[in-house]
């Protein structure tokens, strides 16, 4: 019997539980992402009509007595529909559901330390605890500790998260992705990409991983196939937050050459162990501002020819020493936030 349901062609609502994901109140325990919406069970059961389920979510728990998520209401589910045969669609609602999570997590970038970023996924919890033995060789003493490994924190949609995301890039991010705000299609994309890049960063507990993916998030949003990438980085990054006074006295450009070498090393040489935490943090610091600059300029910024050449403009405007004697290019309402890490943060990514 089920075989042959998996073979009926139909259109399908998929309800299909998350963790590390917190709906609060203030969201009203709902967000949709793309095609798909993040809803706690407890809202589910008031509006499953709108998210197609044609019987109440009671009937569905006496129905489906295996399914049970849905006796938990804080318990947070994705619900996307698709029309096709089961068997053929499954792995499509998951990837949508996958991507949708990672879009989400991206949200994290610059509202939350590395040491308590979280990791939404499909199904059950990404931390797990073990019990470790140590033994002295020289003696019969030895030491017996548990500890516990991977994202133990929740991504809570609380009021801080909302007031955040409305003033940084991650609104305008998903106006973007709804069609809300008009971009160039394939700029549209290019900003998807690239969210998924960050999402993906956020939610690893691999600092070498993590950097890789913010510097491949950077060039996707900044270069362009032609450049001569070492040193077009520094300049496209430069025209957003070279306006800080401390791009010279901290040294920016430097560290962004730095960071490419290491980037390169890592994908040619394997060379991973060259990448530092602080590293992967001064990127995350590069790629929330040029994202918060992008995204909250959209009318300035509609395709990524208009960030090339806002690059090249605030390059010759530097170059002819026009900015003491006029305006300048860059928009006044251009942000720099920064990040301050103890050394117990450091040593807890």
């Amino acid at each position: 019997m089920v075989l042959q349901i998996s073979l009926t062609r139909g259109t399908w609502v998929y309800v299909i539980p998350v963790s590390g994901l917190h709906l609060t109140r203030v969201v009203n325990e709902e967000v949709t992402i793309e095609r798909v919406t993040f809803i706690t069970v407890r809202k589910l059961a008031r509006v499953r009509k709108r998210l197609g389920l044609p019987e109440p979510i009671s009937r569905l728990r006496l129905r489906y007595t295996m399914v049970d998520f849905l006796s938990d209401e804080s318990q947070v589910v994705a619900v996307i529909r698709h029309t096709g045969k089961p068997h053929e669609i499954e792995a499509i609602v998951r990837k949508n559901v996958t991507e949708a999570l990672w879009l989400i997590s991206a949200s994290q970038l610059g509202f939350k330390k590395r040491r308590y970023s979280s990791f939404p996924v499909i199904g059950g919890k990404t931390a797990r605890r073990f019990v470790q033995l140590c033994i002295n060789v020289d003696s019969s003493g030895g030491i017996c500790s548990g500890r516990t490994e991977g994202k133990l924190q929740d991504l809570i949609t609380n009021e801080f998260w909302v007031s955040y995301n409305r003033e940084m890039f991650f609104r305008n991010l998903l106006r973007i992705l709804h069609g809300h705000i008009k971009v160039a299609e394939s700029w549209r994309d290019t900003l998807r990409r690239v969210a998924l890049l960050v999402g993906q960063s956020q939610s690893s507990s691999d600092v070498a991983q993590a950097f890789l993916l913010n510097m491949i998030a950077i060039e996707t949003l900044l270069m362009e196939q032609q450049d001569k990438q070492k040193d077009a980085l520094p300049e496209r990054v430069e025209a957003f937050i070279g306006w800080i006074g401390y791009w010279h006295t901290s040294q920016y450009e430097e560290k962004l050459r730095e960071a490419y070498s290491k980037r390169c090393s890592y994908v040619h040489n394997g060379a991973f162990d060259q990448i530092q935490i602080k590293d992967l943090l001064f990127m995350d610091d590069i790629l929330l501002n040029i994202l918060a600059n992008i995204l909250g300029h959209p009318e300035v910024f509609p395709s990524k020819r208009s960030v090339i050449e806002f690059s090249q403009k605030v390059s010759a405007e530097k170059i002819l020493g026009l900015r003491s004697r006029t305006p300048g290019v860059r928009p006044k309402t251009l942000v720099h936030v920064s990040r301050n890490y103890s050394d117990d943060d450091l040593a807890q990514i």
